[in-house]
């Protein structure tokens, strides 16, 4: 039994879950939205490719609309959006960055 428990250490100590989300985080397969939320670079992909149809300008209830989030996780993700120059809230709504790059 005691060898068991060790094993079980070791193995939680080799795959914590903290570890391999830092390491997607640096090699760009993950966001950190921040609060312990994280988004695949995939979707994060898509999501702006549908806030883009939009328009320049979009508000937080058009993108609730277009992506389907509630706002646990859409004013996160808005907020990332905001942080790494992607988007810039003006007011009440959010307007993309003439050649942001993602």
């Amino acid at each position: 039994m005691n060898l068991l428990k060790e094993q079980i250490r070791e193995y939680k100590e080799l795959y914590d879950y903290k570890d391999i989300l830092s390491y997607a985080v640096r090699k760009g397969y993950v966001h950190s939205l921040g609060n312990y939320l994280y988004i695949s670079d995939g979707l994060l992909r898509d999501y702006v490719k549908r806030l883009k149809e939009l328009g320049e300008t979009f508000s937080v209830q058009d993108a609730k609309s277009v992506l389907g989030l509630s706002r646990k996780y859409l004013i996160p993700l808005l907020e990332y959006l905001d942080r790494t120059g992607i988007i810039r809230r003006e007011g009440d709504v959010r307007r993309f960055v003439k050649g942001f790059m993602l």
